[in-house]
């Protein structure tokens, strides 16, 4: 409070750096793949279902499950994600390439067992 009653800065430069720092670090991990979040192929299945345009009744159907746990899936999906709603999810997805690879081999096991 002194400080900055007499006009200083309220903070440092050597904590100002630290901040700076900091902030810097993680936008470089945002920016960096090696860092991008883990998608079980169970998820990311689900994500593939979002960008075909089914409903969380035709996910569950088409992967031998309940809508609940769809739903509970899309929240830890939207989570690790950082999005909101499904639109999101579908545009995400369809930008980043990286996330429905492996998806569609669950699928095709799924499809095989229920045939």
């Amino acid at each position: 409070m002194r400080r900055i009653a007499s006009g200083e800065p309220w903070i440092d430069n050597q904590a100002l750096n630290w901040v700076i720092e900091a902030y810097r670090k993680e936008g470089v991990a945002l920016l960096n793949p090696h860092t991008q979040v883990h998608l079980s192929p169970k998820e990311k299945a689900i994500i593939t279902g979002i960008t075909r345009g089914m409903r969380n009744k035709e996910i569950a159907y088409e992967m031998g499950t309940s809508e609940q746990v769809i739903k509970n899936y899309l929240r830890k999906i939207y989570d690790k994600l950082g999005v909101e709603d499904r639109v999101e999810l579908a545009l995400f997805s369809l930008q980043d390439k990286t996330i429905l690879k492996g998806a569609q081999k669950v699928y095709a096991t799924k499809k095989l067992l229920s045939s």
